[in-house]
C-alpha cells in the first residue's frame, strides 16, 4: 500500500514525495524445532521518499 505526490515548479522541475507501507505474508522461519523459541523475523517495511526531478 502506498501513495505519493509529485508537484510541478517550473517548466522542467518537479517535486516528489511518497509513502509506503509493505506487510509481508510469507513466513520465511517456519515451524522448525532447531530454532530458537525467542527467534522471530519481521517481513514488513515502511518508507519514505522525497525528492526533486529536473
Amino acid at each position: 500500500m502506498g501513495f505519493g505526490l509529485d508537484y510541478k515548479i517550473g517548466l522542467n522541475t518537479s517535486l516528489f514525495a511518497g509513502v509506503s507501507y509493505n506487510r509481508g505474508l510469507v513466513n520465511l522461519v517456519g515451524d522448525r524445532s532447531d530454532m530458537v523459541d525467542k527467534f522471530s523475523l519481521k517481513n514488513d517495511y515502511f518508507g519514505l521518499d522525497l525528492g526533486v526531478k529536473f
